[in-house]
């Protein structure tokens, strides 16, 4: 897996995460980046946690700035855009 992995939400993701809040529209477009399920992603203010069927984390990302912007613009409930393009980076 690389270290840095470029993610982007689109609007797709964006509309699902509405009609249904329980994965916000990052969680959705880390799942379809990595090609793993979308219960197995959690988001977590700055990291990214990929759990394994043992429940114990696979591997840790760290979020960039803009991520973190939009998780938090998200959580509010405030502005947030449509699309988005970031990076997550492996933590070692």
């Amino acid at each position: 897996m690389p270290d840095k992995i470029l993610i982007k939400v689109t609007k797709h993701d964006t509309k699902r995460a509405e009609s249904d809040p329980s994965k916000s529209p990052l969680v959705r477009a880390i799942s379809r980046a990595l090609k793993t399920s979308i219960d197995d992603v959690e988001v977590n203010r700055e990291k990214v946690y990929i759990w394994n069927e043992w429940d114990s984390p696979e591997y840790i990302f760290s979020l960039d700035d803009k991520a973190k912007s939009f998780n938090t613009s998200w959580e509010l409930k405030e502005d947030y855009p449509e699309t988005l393009e970031f990076n997550i980076t492996r933590r070692k």
